[in-house]
């Protein structure tokens, strides 16, 4: 996996994804300004699929309770797109 979203800025591993997000938002502390311009969806997107994959691998019975309690059905492979 190999994301080039930020010019200057390139991760390639899942790791580095969720660090670059988390020091995004470590750095807003305090300035609201900073804090209203997202993260690059894509870098967002990434690392919410990683965690999700992450989730259903580790723990498919929490993964279920979290596509019921979100109303998306695990069998209906067209809500599930949302995912990938």
């Amino acid at each position: 996996m190999k994301v080039d979203k930020v010019v200057g800025y390139t991760v390639s591993t899942r790791t580095e994804v969720s660090d670059r997000i988390n020091n995004e938002y470590s750095h807003m502390a305090g300035v609201f300004e900073r804090g209203a311009t997202p993260v690059e969806v894509l870098e967002m997107k990434t690392a919410a699929i990683c965690i999700l994959q992450k989730i259903k691998h580790k723990d498919p019975a929490q993964y279920s309770s979290l596509l019921k309690s979100i109303d998306v059905d695990e069998d209906a492979p067209e809500e599930l797109a949302i995912f990938s």
